[in-house]
């Protein structure tokens, strides 16, 4: 779609001149930021078209960010005893050992308790005992009441047996004497049946109650058993001692005090990390294995090597961070990933770092800042500025005439394109910011430092 400027109202063209000024002033006003924030903030630098040096640059593609030192080993020490603290061994900041005593709990009220307890289990032992006698006598006594009983049925079956017998074969005998002998065995056969049923009903029920009486006190021992048990366990936890070597990094408790939740956390120092803050765009470019580079101001002419060993490519709804406390790091939209380091020696818990995470490996060629490059319908051009006079003048600036040089990109990395040309060589002096010059301009220039500018553009 093509505006007629021909149709526009007066007061339409009056504010598209203001917003062409707004926009002119605007990408002035970068340059001259970055080129402050170059020359450390204190002045502007020359007053000249700002050129840099063609020179091999690596190409290599990669991603600034800000993170701190953490451990990879962090245990929290609790407790489930509630006690005051009698001892206390430790401080913030000290160093532990796997097995040092770090404090112990005043329990005297638990060994009253455990006292109690075990006089208590030791009555109820006895009374048991006792109760158990009485109805184990008890049974005895059915058991030989019973056999008695069908004992003596039994003696009386047999003489009534013996009777009728001699009854029925006495030839004097009438026949109602035989009858009634015949009888009289009978009843005394049906005498011991009942007196064997008897028996084992008064058994029964007596090995029922002692039965019943074992069930009783065997759940009130269960309980107890369990409340002592529950006891011997704070006993034993009485004194809390470290699982691991580290520092204490946190202490929630003092001697007299009765702590809950997490009692202390202790860090190893010899197991850290680096927790860094990502950003949306970049963490889908992230991947676990990637090589990284990580400078803290503590040691500023040293670099520390590492890798990428988690990616946390989620955020919580709740915190609005991944998985964890990222500190001090100003760096992130809530995406979060760890950083191994080949070798820790020197660095300490919570020292803020800068981490460079290397994306991609590019090969070391010649190169220019891609804002230089022009796209034009014929190709790729730079504005080459060729020197008239080598002469710094006061202000710092050198004179020299633009010209315009066609070049091929190639490769590119967060900041420089690696480029070929015929006509271009190392050395030479290319614009910076093509749109503020033009082919066959006389102008006052100075040579920048050709720094990357990326990572101070993205603070």
């Amino acid at each position: 779609m093509k505006f007629d400027m021909k149709k526009l109202t007066p007061k339409k063209k009056k504010l598209i001149a203001l917003i062409a000024v707004l926009l002119a002033a605007a990408i002035l006003a970068t340059v001259l930021i970055v080129r402050h924030k170059r020359n450390g903030g204190e002045d502007f630098g020359p007053e000249g078209l700002e050129v840099v040096m063609v020179d091999q640059q690596d190409l290599s593609e990669s991603i600034s960010v800000t993170g701190r030192v953490a451990s990879r080993k962090v245990m929290a020490v609790t407790s489930d005893l509630s006690a005051k603290v009698k001892t206390l061994n430790v401080d913030l900041g000290d160093h532990v050992k796997k097995g040092d005593v770090l404090l112990t709990f005043d329990i005297s009220d638990v060994e009253e308790q455990i006292k109690t307890l075990e006089k208590q289990l030791s009555n109820e032992q006895k009374l048991k005992a006792r109760e158990k006698s009485r109805l184990q006598k008890a049974v005895d006594q059915a058991v030989a009441d019973g056999n008695a009983a069908v004992k003596e049925a039994a003696a009386e079956a047999d003489k009534a047996y013996k009777v009728w017998a001699r009854t029925a074969g006495d030839p004097e005998a009438e026949p109602e004497e035989v009858d009634e002998a015949e009888s009289a065995y009978y009843a005394a056969e049906k005498a011991v049946n009942a007196a064997v049923k008897e028996g084992n009903a008064a058994v029964a029920a007596a090995q029922e109650a002692m039965e019943d009486a074992e069930l009783d006190t065997g759940e009130d021992k269960e309980d107890s058993s369990k409340e002592l048990a529950k006891l011997y366990r704070q006993r034993n936890n009485a004194t809390l001692k470290a699982d691991q070597d580290g520092i204490i990094t946190q202490l929630n408790v003092s001697v007299g005090s009765t702590p809950e939740g997490t009692l202390m956390r202790i860090e190893d120092d010899k197991a850290l990390t680096i927790q860094v803050g990502v950003k949306t765009k970049d963490i889908v470019r992230l991947e676990k294995g990637m090589q990284a580079e990580i400078t803290t101001e503590a040691y500023p002419d040293e670099t520390f090597g590492g890798m990428v060993t988690k990616v946390v490519n989620f955020t919580s709804s709740d915190t609005g961070m991944a998985g964890g406390d990222m500190g001090d790091s100003d760096s992130g939209d809530g995406y979060r990933a760890d950083i191994n380091i080949d070798d820790s020696e020197g660095l300490l818990l919570g020292m803020n770092v800068k981490v460079k995470i290397l994306l991609k490996e590019g090969d070391e060629a010649m190169a220019v800042p891609y804002d230089s490059i022009m796209s034009e319908d014929d190709g790729a051009y730079v504005y080459r500025v060729v020197p008239t006079d080598e002469e710094l003048s006061e202000d710092g600036t050198m004179k020299g005439t633009v010209e315009k040089v066609k070049v091929i990109p190639g490769e590119a990395s967060d900041y420089y394109t690696g480029i070929t040309s015929e006509d271009l060589a190392m050395g030479d002096y290319v614009v910076s910011f093509p749109d503020m010059t033009s082919e066959g301009e006389t102008v006052d220039f100075f040579v920048s430092d050709s720094m990357d500018f990326s990572e101070e553009l993205e603070e």
